[in-house]
């Protein structure tokens, strides 16, 4: 079982920040924290050579509904899409939430909001990417 969905962009790190942040608008997701650990680890007096994005995403109708149905789930509350950057690549991705919830949950609604809330994301970043 992969818990990750990874996927190469063909864009730059910048530019596929931007389009992921649109795509997300799109589906009623908002960006509610965004970390740059370069930048942050900068800030700290330490230097990392690569931009990597960490974003807190929400759709407050998904979360609500979810948290009504098993409030444990709000461990893993908000979601996060990761972009970073290597020497030769930009990733983009997340953890899949349908790989865990079955661990927390017995709850077929908090599954079944899981997995709509993993697909829109995953088709969010083929469309950013």
């Amino acid at each position: 079982m992969n818990l990750l969905y990874e996927k190469k962009s063909t864009k730059d790190i910048n530019e596929t920040l931007k389009d992921i942040k649109e795509e997300l608008t799109k589906i009623g997701f908002g960006v509610l924290f965004e970390l740059n650990f370069k930048e942050k680890l900068k800030e700290k007096g330490l230097n990392y050579d690569y931009n990597y994005y960490v974003l807190e995403v929400c759709n407050p109708p998904k979360a609500q509904k979810i948290l009504e149905n098993d409030q444990k789930i709000g461990y893993f509350l908000p979601c996060k899409i990761v972009l970073y950057e290597t020497e030769s690549e930009v990733i983009i991705g997340i953890s899949k939430p349908t790989t865990f919830i079955k661990e927390i949950s017995n709850s077929d609604v908090v599954f079944e909001k899981a997995k709509e809330v993993e697909d829109e994301l995953i088709n969010a970043i083929n469309l950013s990417i």
